[in-house]
């Protein structure tokens, strides 16, 4: 069984009260659906914490995620987006590393290509 831990995040206030989390919580909930060998073991949400103007170390939830693969508690993240995780490139390089070390898999429900085609209908 494939241990799963879910991450959704909202930059601002505005997403917050248009249950922008809870649209992302459905999408992952149904993705997984697919996969019977996998199971939701941990969902972490982070309410109007941008991924750009809030550091690292004060982003409560994707340290969580980090602390959680360098102990090995989960195989795989799925967010509805990989932008959720983060903005700065750096960072990203710094939390994608880690996840690799970790033989954690990352899943998107959403790719940002995909995304970009079904808004502009390309």
């Amino acid at each position: 069984m494939k241990r799963v831990w879910a991450y959704y995040r909202v930059s601002t206030r505005s997403q917050v009260l248009h249950h922008d989390t809870t649209l992302q919580q459905k999408a992952c909930l149904n993705y997984i659906s697919y996969f019977k060998d996998w199971k939701i073991e941990r969902e972490i949400e982070e309410l109007a914490v941008s991924g750009y103007s809030v550091k690292l170390e004060d982003r409560k939830g994707i340290n969580r995620i980090l602390t959680g693969a360098k102990k090995r508690e989960f195989d795989i993240l799925l967010v509805f987006m990989l932008d959720r995780i983060g903005r700065k490139p750096e960072e990203m390089k710094y939390i994608f590393e880690v996840l690799k070390k970790a033989r954690i898999n990352q899943k998107q429900v959403v790719s940002a290509e995909s995304r970009s085609q079904s808004l502009f209908k390309i």
